[in-house]
């Protein structure tokens, strides 16, 4: 929750939208402790060894060069946090398709 994403929240209501992920102060912690590190998250979580090895095995075509991405993420410890948000951010996609069948709740007014 930083930037627009406060704004947007507070003009909606907190019924009214999905987030996900790390707040700004846990962010600023794990820059100040230095204590995030991607390569842990993604062996911990077999989805995100499945995804991230799709990007340098092939899987998405023969010529495509991913390295760079993949480099960044883990040789580069994911700068933005988008292997620690991951998680949250499935989470979050699956109450959105939840929420999505019910079409009188989808569709719902304030």
């Amino acid at each position: 929750m930083d930037g627009a994403n406060i704004e947007i929240f507070e003009s909606v209501g907190a019924e009214n939208i999905f987030t996900f992920g790390l707040s700004a102060e846990e962010v600023a912690h794990y820059y100040a402790s230095g204590s995030y590190h991607s390569l842990d998250v993604y062996k911990n979580d077999a989805r995100l060894q499945r995804i991230m090895n799709q990007l340098i095995d092939s899987t998405l075509g023969k010529f495509s060069n991913f390295q760079a991405i993949y480099d960044s993420l883990l040789l580069h410890n994911d700068h933005y946090f988008v292997l620690k948000d991951f998680d949250d951010y499935a989470n979050s996609h699956q109450q959105v398709l939840s929420a999505y069948q019910n079409p009188q709740t989808w569709f719902a007014c304030p």
